[in-house]
Order: structure tokens, then sequence, then C-alpha cells
């Protein structure tokens, strides 16, 4: 398979995760009873769920959202990179600086994540009486492979900008 072809196959299939996390994040804005459902499962029992209001499942889910944004930002930055490469733009700038902001988009979403829970369990237990609001801290391992996979996209970006200096010195001496 040819550069062209497989970074045409990678554009579209990179249209997946953009479409997929949108649905599903409208699917859960349409029946906030379901993002009700994954919270609960979250947080347990440390949340008096009776006391919990509609706009506080609104504004949670809202931020919730906040580390997949960061990412589909990123993949849609991604996705510019590889419609590029797909038409034979391999070394240009504006590939640099996509991969960079994809790169830059999985580093920041696993330090947002760790922002969130703590937040969405203050907002959460708002509506709890003095003394019994929550504060839930915790850390999600999963987000230490996104953090390095970033870096290694931000190393990957570095190297791509050598390459287009060297090509374009290339171009300017031939």
């Amino acid at each position: 398979m040819t550069i062209k072809q497989l970074s045409t196959l990678l554009y579209w299939l990179l249209l997946l995760p953009v479409v997929g996390i949108a649905l599903l994040w409208l699917y859960m804005f349409v029946d906030i009873d379901n993002f009700k459902n994954a919270a609960v499962e979250g947080f347990g029992q440390s949340i008096q769920w009776q006391t919990v209001d509609d706009w506080q499942l609104y504004l949670t889910a809202m931020f919730a959202l906040l580390p997949s944004l960061v990412v589909i930002w990123g993949v849609v930055h991604l996705r510019q990179t590889f419609r590029a490469f797909s038409q034979n733009a391999i070394f240009e700038l504006t590939n640099v600086l996509n991969v960079k902001r994809f790169a830059f988009a999985l580093m920041l979403a696993p330090i947002i994540n760790t922002i969130v829970r703590p937040v969405t369990s203050v907002m959460l237990s708002l509506n709890h009486p003095p003394g019994e609001k929550v504060l839930s801290v915790s850390f999600n391992s999963a987000d230490i492979p996104t953090f390095l996979i970033g870096l290694v996209f931000w190393l990957l970006a570095k190297i791509l900008l050598e390459a287009s200096i060297l090509a374009q010195e290339n171009n300017e001496f031939v």
C-alpha cells in the first residue's frame, strides 16, 4: 500500500472516532438518565442522588465532555495531516503544526481528565447538606499511555519539521 493510499484510508478511518464520540455525547445529552446511570457507577453511593437536579447533570455532562472535545480537536488536525499526505504534500510545515496539535491534545486530555473528576463530584454534591459535600479525587492509570503517545507524536512532529527543513533546502539547492 502506498503512502497516498494508506493516508487516504487513515483520513477516512479517523472520521469514525470523531463521529462516534460526538454521537455518544449527543445521546447522553438527549437521554440524561443514561448519563446519570454512568455517573452513579462512577461515583457510587458517595453522592446523594436524590438531591441531584437535572441542571447539575447537564452541567456535569458538559464539563465531563471537555477531555473528549480536546481529543476530537486533535484528531481533526491529524486527519488534515493525512489528507495532505494523501495529496503528496508530505514535508509541509502545516503538517508539522497539525501533528503538534494532535500531540498536544493527547497530552492535554489526561490532565483535563484528572481535573474533571473532583470538579464533577463537587458539582453533583452541591445540594448536599453542609458538611456532606463530596470531593472525589482519583487518577486513571489509562491516562499515562495516552500522555506518552502524545509525547511520541510530539517527537514525530519534531522529526517531520527537520525533514521539512531538509526538503526545503534541497528544493532551493536544485
